[in-house]
């Protein structure tokens, strides 16, 4: 488990990709985590990301 406190000015999605160096399992997270390119980094490691999906996005099956 990893947990950081962070300033409201800075990407979530930035610290996301931080944080998830050196991690295994899942992650989770708000809309605020939806990226493609931190999903397919993430998914690259072997880290599912999983978030709420937004009024006009594409559902995705992932192998879990």
């Amino acid at each position: 488990m990893s947990v950081k406190i962070t300033k409201g000015n800075k990407s979530d999605i930035y610290i996301a990709s931080v944080f998830s160096k050196g991690l295994s399992g899942k992650l989770f997270g708000d809309k605020s985590y939806i990226s493609k390119e931190l999903f397919h980094q993430l998914l690259s490691n072997g880290i599912p990301l999983f978030t709420n999906l937004r009024k006009d996005m594409k559902t995705y099956l992932l192998d879990i």
